[in-house]
C-alpha cells in the first residue's frame, strides 16, 4: 500500500481488516480497513470524532485522524481510517494473561466508564438526544420474535425448559416475559428511550488501560437506538465476548444427536485464566446463587436499568453472533462450537437467576 508500510495484522474478518503500519512520517499507526460496502467505517469515524469532544481526565476516546478510500493496488476503493497506535494491551490481554490484580481494578475502570458514559448520556444539547417511541421492551421482544423465527435457533427456542449442568431452567421465551411483566422491572421496560450518543461497545478488547487511563477504541454504530447504559453492559459481557470470540469454550448436549434439550460447557483455558476474569466479573461466571458484584457498584446507572441492558446486550450478542457450527470430528454430535448458542445458553443463566429477584 503506497504510504504505508506494513508491519502486522491485527485483526481480520468478513468485516474488517486492521492493520498495525507505518505511515509516510515514519509514525506508528493503525488502519482499519472496511472490506464491505457499507458506511459503516464512515459512521465509526464520525461516532469517535463527536465521541473524542467527551474525553476526559481517565477516559481518552482514541480520535481518527484520517478517513480515506485507496486509489490505486489490490485494496482499491475500499475505506479506511487512520488512527493513533496506542502502545497498550488491550484489557482482555490483560486479563487472559494474568496481569490483573483483583476486583479493586474495577475502581480504575469501570466506575470511570460508568461516570463517562452517563455524562455523555445526559447531555441534552446533543442534535439526536430525542425521544422516540421506541422503549427496551420493543427491542427485546424484536429479538424475541426473531429467535421464534429463526431457521437457526426456532426448535430450541420453543422449549420451555433447558437443563444445563443438571439444572433445569426456564427457556428465554416464558422467562423473559415473567420478568418484563415484574413489579421490578415492568415500568422502566415501557419507557420511551432517548437517542443518546454512545459508543456502545466498551467490552475489553476495545479498552486499553494504562498508568494515564483508558484509550477507547471501536465504537458500535450497527444498532440506531440503545440504552443510555448499554456500552457499560457491553463492559459487563467481555467475558461471554472473549469466550465466544476466542473459543475458549466446547458446548455438551444431547439436542442434536437424542433432541434432549440438555447442555453444559467444556472450558478450553486454564482455571488460571477462568481465575483472571473472576477477579473482574466475579459471580458473572457461575450463575449457582450469584451475586454480582458489578452490579452492586454503581455511582450513576441504577442496577435495574443495567441488567436490562445487560439482557438486551446478550440478546442482540446471539443475533450478530448465529455463525457455522463446529461439531468435533472424534465426539459425533455431542461436542460442538458456536457462537450464538453460547450467548443464547448463557443468557439462559443469566434470566434465570434475574428470576430470582422478582
Amino acid at each position: 500500500m503506497k504510504h504505508y508500510k506494513i508491519e502486522r495484522v491485527l485483526k481480520s474478518n468478513k468485516k474488517f481488516l486492521i492493520l498495525k503500519c507505518l505511515n509516510s512520517l515514519n509514525k506508528e499507526v493503525i488502519l482499519k480497513i472496511s472490506l464491505l460496502e457499507s458506511n459503516t467505517l464512515e459512521r465509526e469515524f464520525e461516532r469517535l470524532i463527536n465521541l473524542s469532544n467527551y474525553s476526559d481526565e481517565k477516559i481518552t476516546y482514541v480520535k481518527p485522524l484520517v478517513f480515506s478510500k485507496f486509489i490505486e493496488g489490490p485494496f482499491k476503493s475500499l475505506y479506511y481510517y487512520e488512527q493513533e497506535f496506542i502502545r497498550s494491551s488491550t484489557f482482555s490481554k490483560k486479563i487472559r494473561e494474568c496481569k490483573v490484580s483483583d476486583y479493586d481494578h474495577i475502581n480504575d475502570l469501570f466506575l470511570p466508564l460508568e461516570m463517562n458514559s452517563y455524562k455523555i448520556s445526559e447531555v441534552e444539547h446533543y442534535s439526536s438526544y430525542i425521544s422516540t417511541n421506541i422503549s427496551l421492551f420493543s427491542l427485546i421482544n424484536d429479538y424475541l420474535e426473531f429467535l421464534s423465527n429463526s431457521f437457526f435457533y426456532k426448535n430450541l427456542f420453543s422449549q420451555d425448559y433447558i437443563f444445563f449442568k443438571n439444572s433445569k431452567l426456564k427457556n428465554l421465551g416464558y422467562s423473559i416475559n415473567l420478568i418484563l411483566k415484574s413489579k421490578k422491572y415492568n415500568e422502566f421496560v415501557h419507557k420511551p428511550l432517548k437517542m443518546v450518543l454512545s459508543h456502545a461497545n466498551y467490552h475489553g478488547d476495545n479498552l486499553l488501560p494504562s498508568d494515564n487511563g483508558i484509550s477507547i477504541i471501536d465504537p458500535d454504530v450497527s444498532i440506531p437506538i440503545v440504552p443510555r447504559s448499554f456500552a457499560l453492559a457491553r463492559f459487563i459481557y467481555t467475558f461471554v465476548h472473549d469466550s465466544a470470540d476466542y473459543g475458549d469454550y466446547d458446548v455438551f448436549t444431547k439436542w442434536f444427536s437424542h433432541g434432549e434439550p440438555i447442555f453444559d460447557f467444556k472450558s478450553n483455558i486454564s482455571n488460571e485464566v477462568t481465575n483472571s476474569y473472576k477477579k473482574i466479573f466475579g459471580d458473572l461466571l457461575d450463575f449457582n446463587d450469584a451475586k454480582f458484584m458489578i452490579f452492586d457498584n454503581l455511582n450513576y446507572f441504577s442496577s435495574t436499568e443495567l441488567k436490562l441492558s445487560y439482557l438486551f446486550c446478550l440478546l442482540r450478542g446471539i443475533k450478530a453472533n448465529q455463525s457455522n457450527i463446529n461439531f468435533s470430528s472424534k465426539n459425533g454430535l455431542d461436542y460442538f462450537q458456536e457462537k450464538g448458542l453460547f450467548i443464547y445458553l448463557n443468557c439462559v443463566k443469566y434470566v434465570n437467576w434475574m428470576l430470582k429477584e422478582i
